[in-house]
């Protein structure tokens, strides 16, 4: 299956699509209404900020109406530093556009931008493009003097860039054929000069990044592991340090030493730590014992990233799980022994109180005292601030703008660490808060082993618990990465709907211990982590029983499919994007990208002990047999070049065969042909995608998962339109009945009608499945599996027995539906309103025929049309004059047939195997009144009941038997006789031709809204369309005795009968058949 131009496999996957939409149909409605509240919280237009390097203004803005954010660049003033956005667009400078995302997106249909780079004397821009989803990025050089590409620049397979610090040389690394970055290249701008090879790593377990130092200085080329790192100076090719396993640092430049970050051990420090430190050495003294420790984090506090500026030192720290940043004046006065970095005299930045996030802006500028960071929490929208580090003060400079949305701007709180400094801070500002509608709070859970295990939890203060709120758990887990716990307008959605979102930072993520202590041999303990969250979610009240989903996304999927195996009832719900699925496997397949890489993460496999446990955990290999699961949304990408689509496509399947039958069919798989590992699209196919995945959350998992499937229940209507309506709304009550999944029934093409039409050419079948999605489960087609099972001729196929009871179909065909998964009724003859039905039954019945069974938006448009018309002309009647060809064969009737026609009708009656009676009396049979009315016998009733000859009257029949002349003494007496053919142009009706049911559900409309209804035989469609009728509000329908008319018009017609005594005496007949409601006795009702 790695093969992702296999056309099987592609087949297999669209298939699988076909299946998830089909799913996902009653839930089109809140997916429309979730993308609406995400698209109305989005203003038209977005713009950051500009941020100044020398002596321009760098921004992106997403401009209205688009997708995609615009890179530009504006020439800044000379009066200082622009504090303000708003105070830069008062400037008239020309703005320049340098790469607009958009553009690119209309060219290819895709664009994502992996790396891109202004070269230091701002002349030239390179970055690298993936227009695929493949992420084999692109690289691309632009001159920005005249705005034009440099034509023969582009590689492929570029992955990092830098700069020398004279414009002229651009260094980048190339990915090899499993797209590791491994080999350093050096590009000389204005030469033809081949690219210079500058280094390669041959260790397979390594990457190879390529930076430059903030002061631009040096490059460096990083080689790094999971766990370890080494880095090289394009200054001659300096080796900075020999790489050691578990041990890595980074490195920056000021005044003539390295500053490096690591976690090497070093023997002469006193200071107790963990993790990282700082150490420096004098660039011309790389060698170890010549590094001097500076600096260590204190107790409880980690530090895990710097940025280097010409004054300033900022350092990322984080103390009991929540992040802080400082700045140190530089240089650091050394005493010749490492210092806490309290000690140094730090400015720790103010921070929002509750817990929060940030992210560094470019700040590309050295000399900068500024320091720009993204800074929000779950309760505070993105906030843009600057922190001078000369003055000590910050400047809110920009907040994400979240349309419709009530919010308060509260007193800006802050945090620092201790009270350190906090009388120099700027107090004054004020940012957007919403912690007084939405609650954001941390708390520490209990794992297996007794690890304490933070867990963040937001929730409406408008909800009181009382342990019945639906809840969603995010994790992931990995790589020692930590769930982005910012602002996320998405949630409010579910918050407002009651919903609670929990953040669940298990071992595997987080800092350099919390890392270790969730990888190779203690992955387990990330699923214990998971699980304990998600028990303290119920136990404690926040979330109901059986309604908490859980989501995870790449290796976070891993989490969450390992940790249903293992605790399989605890989640009703569960979202698995792109996720990591059959991990020994892959592990097992080192040509796979990023195999090798992983061995330092989740083990190697060549270790017999380390694959024992990855083989334990792994969630495609440990599904558990004939348990339920929980309802799963599974995404993939068929581009994905960091976890296959096929480990979503073989988890699926397995599931689906392996579980409990009752709730496999709820595992849905959902394929984006064209992205990769981060999806595709801008903001806008970002709320659709999100709004999918949240319906399903909402709406299919707590439904579906209180939905026992006996099995799927197939059908192939035979007969006229009508009556496969007929059949249709009895094969909804039966799959109500047997708790069967209908698939939507398959229409008649093979006999009489000959007519091509599927179900969703002639019903809406998204509003069928949507409006009784409370009562039966309805899909548009059988899951992946039992359709191939079909396909190859695997089913049972059987028709019913007509007329049964109800009784009939839970004793002889729910069994066989047990038993083989999937039964076809390859006849849906029932007849089931024959036989006292439940009254319950028969109101679902009604409802089936009378809602659910909608005309497609075509045929309801083109029959409004028709009934325009006839309006336009006053009142009008409808004629079921039911005299064709089929009915004629059918019944036998041949009342005023020439000999031709009447041996003609014998033989088409003889011809359909399935018409069983072959000999009749039509004399006898038309004396019973079970003949339809000729077309003269109805032109005498008419006129008996006194109808105006000049009323118009629609023929609501396909052709008449006869043609012109057994219509000849209707067309005299009532000259306005009309037909759809006759109302409509040809152009009209193209579409409905050789349609036959298409153009009976134009009369079935025009039928229903016709002033009076007649037909002439009380056939299926006399018998639905009167029941409309009444269902619409009391309209008068002749209800034609038959048997009493034919003996009165062969009196008249052989004379014993005057013509006004033969008027009241028709009339006198049907005084009371107006249809008028009757009562329907069913098998429940008593006296």
């Amino acid at each position: 299956m790695s093969n992702t131009a296999d056309p099987d496999l592609l087949h297999y996957l669209d298939q699988e699509n076909s299946y998830a939409e089909a799913f996902m149909a009653d839930t089109q409605e809140l997916q429309r209404t979730l993308f609406s509240e995400m698209k109305g919280r989005m203003p038209p237009k977005v713009s950051t900020p500009p941020e100044r390097w020398g002596k321009w203004l760098y921004y992106q803005h997403v401009p209205e109406g688009k997708e995609y954010p615009v890179l530009c660049r504006k020439l800044s003033c000379d009066d200082g530093f622009l504090g303000s956005f708003f105070k830069y667009k008062r400037h008239s400078l020309k703005v320049e556009t340098l790469l607009d995302w958009n553009e690119i997106a209309e060219q290819y249909g895709y664009v994502n931008i992996g790396t891109c780079r202004i070269s230091p004397d701002h002349n030239f821009l390179a970055y690298t493009l993936d227009t695929r989803g493949s992420e084999l990025f692109v690289l691309q050089l632009k001159d920005l003097r005249t705005g034009s590409m440099i034509l023969g620049s582009e590689v492929e397979g570029v992955l990092s860039l830098a700069w020398a610090s004279d414009s002229n040389c651009l260094f980048y690394t190339l990915c090899d054929e499993n797209q590791r970055p491994n080999r350093v290249f050096c590009r000389k701008l204005g030469t033809d000069v081949v690219d210079d090879l500058l280094f390669t790593e041959n260790d397979l377990s390594c990457c190879v990044d390529i930076t430059s130092t903030k002061d631009g200085k040096f490059v460096t080329i990083n080689s790094n592991s999971r766990i370890s790192s080494e880095e090289d100076f394009k200054n001659g090719l300096w080796l900075v340090r020999k790489r050691v396993p578990g041990v890595q640092y980074f490195l920056e430049h000021h005044n003539g030493f390295f500053y490096i970050l690591t976690n090497a051990p070093m023997e002469n420090i006193s200071l107790a730590t963990e993790g990282y430190h700082l150490v420096r050495c004098r660039a011309e003294k790389l060698s170890l014992a010549n590094w001097q420790d500076i600096a260590v984090p204190g107790p409880g506090i980690t530090l895990q990233d710097m940025d280097m500026f010409h004054g300033h030192l900022v350092l990322s720290l984080c103390k009991e799980g929540l992040p802080m940043l400082c700045s140190i004046s530089m240089p650091i006065n050394f005493n010749g022994q490492a210092d806490y970095i309290e000690d140094l005299n730090p400015w720790f930045f103010p921070l929002p109180s509750t817990l929060c996030s940030f992210l560094p802006g470019s700040n590309h500028d050295f000399a900068s005292s500024v320091y720009r960071v993204v800074v929000s929490s779950p309760v505070v929208p993105d906030l843009i601030v600057d922190y001078d580090m000369v003055k000590q003060r910050f400047t809110f400079l920009h907040q994400e703008e979240v349309m419709g949305l009530a919010t308060s701007n509260n007193p800006s709180r802050i945090q620092s660490d201790g009270d350190l400094h906090l009388e120099k801070v700027e107090t004054s500002q004020k940012w957007t808060d919403l912690s007084e509608t939405y609650s954001c709070e941390r708390q520490e859970v209990i794992s297996h082993d007794g690890v304490l295990i933070p867990l963040t939890i937001l929730y409406s203060r408008k909800v009181q618990f009382s342990g019945n709120s639906p809840g969603l758990i995010y994790g992931y887990g990995a790589y020692g990465e930590v769930l982005d716990k910012g602002w996320c307008a998405d949630h409010i959605s579910l918050l407002d709907r009651g919903w609670v979102i929990a953040y669940a930072d298990v071992r595997g993520g987080g800092d350099t211990t919390w890392h270790q202590a969730g990888t190779r041999m203690n992955k387990p303990n990330s699923f214990h982590d998971f699980a304990a969250c998600a028990i303290y979610l119920i136990s404690e009240g926040y979330v109901q029983e059986n309604q908490l989903a859980a989501i995870g996304c790449s290796a976070g999927g891993l989490l969450v499919g390992a940790t249903i195996n293992k605790y399989h009832d605890l989640f009703c719900a569960a979202i698995l994007k792109v996720p990591f699925l059959d991990i020994s496997n892959t592990m097992l397949d080192p040509s796979l990208p990023l195999t090798i890489l992983d061995y330092d993460e989740f083990g190697d496999p060549n270790i017999q002990a380390e694959f024992e446990t990855i083989h334990s955990y792994s969630p495609y290999d440990n599904i558990l047999p004939g348990v339920c699961y929980p309802s799963t949304l599974v995404t993939a990408s068929l581009h994905d070049s960091r976890v296959g689509v096929w480990e979503a496509a073989k988890w699926v399947a397995k599931v689906r065969e392996k579980t409990c039958p009752n709730c496999s069919h709820l595992v849905i798989l959902n394929t984006n042909m064209n992205g990769g590992h981060f999806s595709e699209g801008g903001r806008l196919k970002h709320c659709e995608d999100t709004a999918f995945a949240l319906s399903f959350d909402c709406d299919v998992s707590f439904s579906s998962g209180k939905y026992k499937n006996n099995g799927y229940l197939m059908v192939s209507c035979n007969g006229g339109l009508n009556q496969m309506r007929a059949a249709i709304c009895d094969m909804v009550a039966i799959s109500r009945y047997l708790n069967v999944t209908l698939i939507v029934p398959e229409l008649d093409k093979t006999s009489f009608w000959a007519d091509p039409s599927e179900f969703q050419d002639i019903f809406d079948v998204d509003h069928f499945i949507t409006s009784l999605r409370d009562e039966v489960r309805i899909l548009k087609e059988l899951p992946p599996r039992l359709k191939r099972r079909v396909e190859f001729g695997m089913v049972h196929s059987m028709p019913p027995i007509s007329w049964s009871d109800i009784s009939y179909y839970h004793h002889q065909i729910l069994p066989l539906i047990r038993k083989h998964k999937v039964l076809h009724l390859n006849k849906t003859d029932a007849r089931l309103a024959n036989n006292g039905l439940h009254p319950e039954i028969q109101k679902l019945r009604c409802r089936v025929n009378y809602s659910a069974l909608r005309f497609t938006s075509q045929i309801e448009e083109l029959g409004k049309r028709v009934i325009r018309i006839l309006r336009q002309n006053g009142p009008f009647l409808v004629l079921h004059l039911r005299y064709e060809m089929d009915m004629l064969a059918f019944s036998g009737c041949t009342q005023g047939c020439t000999k031709d026609e009447a041996g003609e009708l014998t033989r088409m009656r003889y011809a359909y195997p399935w018409w069983k009676e072959k000999v009749i009396d039509s004399d006898m049979k038309r004396k019973d009144g079970l003949c339809p009315l000729t077309p003269e016998e109805t032109t005498l009733t008419l006129r008996a009941l006194d109808i105006d000859q000049n009323i118009q009257i629609y023929i609501a029949a396909g052709e008449i038997y006869g043609g012109k002349r057994r219509m000849a003494s209707l067309s005299a007496a009532f000259p306005n006789l009309v037909r759809k053919e006759t109302l409509l142009e040809p152009s009209d009706l193209r579409y409905f031709q050789n349609h036959s049911s298409q153009m009976a559900a134009l009369d079935y409309l025009v039928s229903l809204e016709s002033d009076i209804f007649v037909p002439t035989y009380d056939g299926n469609m006399a018998k639905v369309v009167e029941g409309h009728r009444r269902y619409l509000g009391y309209r008068k329908s002749l209800l034609l005795d038959r048997k009493l008319l034919v003996d009165l018009i062969d009196r008249y017609n052989n004379g014993s009968l005057a013509w006004d005594e033969f008027s009241s005496s028709v009339k006198a007949a049907h005084m009371n058949r107006m249809g008028m409601p009757t009562r329907r006795v069913g098998s429940s009702d008593s006296r």
